[in-house]
């Protein structure tokens, strides 16, 4: 037999009180006045040998009900239960589910609420030198042995968090903790909503280590409505147009929501009003027009009104809206008639041709695409200009004369790294593939149809030697060619075309394919690209620095700030030419709008781009697990010693009972003492 606090018999010499206070009794004398003793002469031999049975009875019998009652606040335990440790030393796991889902609740406060309150009570009454580690979905405390009064600090500190921990991934950590700790039994206490979400069934571990108490707190709110989404389908924003943002609105209630307001914000201005009217678990797409005004990036926000649960009532996004992209094509000598018709039918484009002898080379960088069309007569000067403006940037689509003088064309080519070409040859076919996930047809082409009338090419050029090294196949041909080509090269995009546009090679100039290709070669790097992120989500994030912004040499640092606060963070960054990839992980910590900064300066122009991140939507499904369901997913799972409790208001005994160390068998020497209690009352009652 062992004890839980065997300080408790320390109090073992007040079994002998009883001896002494009746040895004292059997020295003391009483005296009694008779006026004839005979009759009692004959039974004071007797009476005096049962007086003394009965006190030593009556002695023996308080002693053993103090010895039960030491016993019993010495908290016995015989035997070890089974994977217990065979010492007695106990860490006390806690953990606080502090998700946002938490902060719902009704009359009696929120579900949150009810969980600090219990955890504290469960550490306040616990023993002075009870050790606890504590955890919530922030882990900033880590694993670490905490006394009494560290555990109630760290508890009465918790406050909602916004990311979920998962409470698997809680119950993996309380597990190493324990296996790395075998000389304690780890005791867990898990205080959760246990929202469906946050207790995936896949990612619970069998474990027969740790003693778990899961306490389910009961939310009775399940009913909320929340944007879930928003994008732009309009791939450049211009200034001063109309455009639409597509709001995706859910209703994950049982109740008809009805004229639900949706208000747009741009730069802090009220720019769209909307109204709304969703039936039970139902979700609508919502058109809301705005004005893009000026150029430059955009801050924007999306609000609704639903409560208790709010974090999920604004979606934050931003967007660039670009002055007209400049385009340049360079020919032979006489413009091109299909480029011309096509890049000024569209008022995104400010398009110019010129010839190969009237270049301006100094504002070639100006343009966002450059076509190189069928020239024949290359110097090395115009090569190394346009590998320089596609090494910084740019965009250049490379398409071959109508005869057979490639040879300056090839120099292009062998300077890109991109091999060499040769012919044309006849060639009878047309084309069959399109890879539609790239940068140029994903948002013109959804699918392409089986018996699609797709281009039709007479003549083709040969690609020989390593014209493949690092490129992409965009279109290709029913004989095995590739039509279209993509390298990126440094920070721009070359684009090679493996006919001419003369007519005699194929119909594609006048082809409705031709259109999609022109538009996204000229629109990279320019269109509408991601309009939020989501925190705490691991993402990495690609922009472009506007030159301007950025010291002369290389020791720029881009740190990000919000649109409200003085605090500012520095990702983890690479740079590339005038492209820098910011990797996201923990931080930010919350949502909102943030404008990249250089080496820890205001923005030095608008071209600086902004980022907005939002909180993850998963929280917002309001389904919950009953006790019995977790009770059959931990079963499933092979979680070995559980046990389950369920609350639907702010009752704490269960919990605080569950939290003690003692074992149930103190009961059995409590019965003992009031047994032993009870026989001597018995005898003192009616034994003569």
């Amino acid at each position: 037999m062992s004890f839980t606090n065997p300080e408790i018999l320390y109090a073992l010499p007040a079994v002998l009180i009883p001896l002494v206070i009746h040895l004292f009794n059997f020295r003391r004398y009483k005296k009694f006045y008779f006026s004839n003793i005979s009759l009692l002469r004959d039974i004071s031999i007797e009476t005096k040998r049962q007086s003394r049975v009965k006190h030593l009875i009556v002695m023996l019998l308080r002693m053993l009900a103090v010895l039960a009652l030491i016993f019993a606040f010495a908290g016995p335990r015989f035997g070890k239960e089974q994977g217990e440790p065979k010492n007695d030393k106990i860490i006390n796991a806690i953990y606080i589910d502090n998700s946002f889902s938490m902060q719902a609740g009704d009359l009696n406060g929120r579900v949150f609420d009810r969980a600090v309150m219990l955890a504290r009570r469960l550490v306040k009454n616990s023993s002075k030198d009870a050790v606890f580690v504590v955890l919530d979905n922030d882990k900033k405390n880590g694993l670490r042995k905490l006394n009494k009064d560290e555990a109630l600090s760290f508890i009465d500190n918790a406050t909602i968090n916004l990311m979920p921990a998962g409470i698997p991934s809680v119950m993996d950590e309380f597990s190493r903790f324990a296996s790395l700790n075998k000389d304690y039994l780890l005791k867990a206490y898990l205080f959760s909503d246990f929202q469906k979400s946050a207790f995936l069934a896949d990612q619970i571990h069998a474990d027969s280590i740790a003693e778990w108490n899961f306490i389910n707190l009961f939310n009775q709110e399940t009913a909320n409505v929340f944007i879930d989404t928003c994008f732009i389908k309009s791939p450049v924003l211009l200034p001063n147009t109309i455009e639409k943002v597509f709001v995706g609105i859910k209703n994950a209630s049982a109740n008809n929501i009805h004229g639900l307001g949706i208000k747009l914000f741009i730069d802090g201005e009220n720019k769209s009003i909307s109204n709304v009217d969703l039936e039970a678990k139902d979700e609508k797409v919502v058109e809301m027009q705005f004005n893009t005004a000026g150029g430059g990036w955009k801050n924007a926000r999306l609000e609704i009104e639903d409560y208790p649960i709010t974090f999920d009532n604004t979606m934050y996004f931003t967007f660039k809206v670009s002055n007209k992209i400049n385009v340049l094509a360079i020919n032979p000598q006489q413009e091109n008639k299909y480029l011309k018709a096509f890049y000024n039918s569209d008022s995104i484009f400010d398009f110019s041709q010129t010839d190969y002898k009237s270049i301006d080379y100094q504002n070639l960088n100006t343009n966002k695409l450059i076509i190189v069309n069928g020239l024949d007569n290359l110097s090395s000067g115009l090569i190394n200009k346009l590998k320089d403006y596609a090494g910084q940037g740019g965009n250049l689509m490379l398409i071959p004369p109508s005869d057979d003088n490639v040879e300056s064309f090839n120099n292009m080519l062998a300077k890109l790294k991109m091999g060499k070409i040769s012919g044309p040859f006849v060639a009878e076919t047309r084309v069959k593939g399109i890879k539609l996930v790239n940068s140029i047809f994903e948002n013109a082409i959804a699918e392409i149809p089986e018996n699609a009338d797709l281009p039709v090419v007479f003549k083709q050029f040969a690609y020989e030697d390593d014209f493949k090294s690092k490129t992409e196949s965009l279109l290709s041909l029913l004989n095995g060619d590739d039509l279209l080509l993509k390298k990126n090269m440094g920070n721009g995009i070359v684009y090679l075309l493996n006919i001419s546009l003369d007519d005699s090679f194929s119909n594609f100039a006048r082809h409705q394919l031709f259109i999609p290709m022109m538009y996204g070669a000229a629109i990279e790097g320019e269109s509408v690209s991601s309009l939020y992120e989501i925190v705490g989500r691991p993402t990495e994030v690609e922009v472009v620095i506007n030159q301007q912004a950025l010291n002369s040499d290389d020791d720029n640092v881009f740190a990000l700030k919000p649109a409200k606060g003085d605090f500012s963070f520095i990702p983890y960054q690479e740079k590339s030419g005038n492209k820098v990839y910011l990797s996201f992980d923990k931080l930010p910590g919350e949502a909102g709008v943030f404008s990249l900064q250089v080496n820890n300066g205001e923005d030095k122009s608008s071209g600086l781009p902004r980022i907005a991140f939002n909180y993850n939507r998963n929280e917002s499904l309001m389904d919950f697990y009953s006790a019995a369901s977790v009770g059959k997913l931990l079963e499933k799972a092979g979680v070995a010693n559980f046990r389950l409790m369920e609350f639907q208001d702010a009752s704490t005994n269960e919990v605080i009972n569950s939290g003690q160390n003692e074992s149930r068998q103190w009961r059995v020497f409590i019965i003992f003492a009031l047994l032993f209690l009870m026989v001597e009352i018995l005898i003192l009652r009616f034994w003569p």
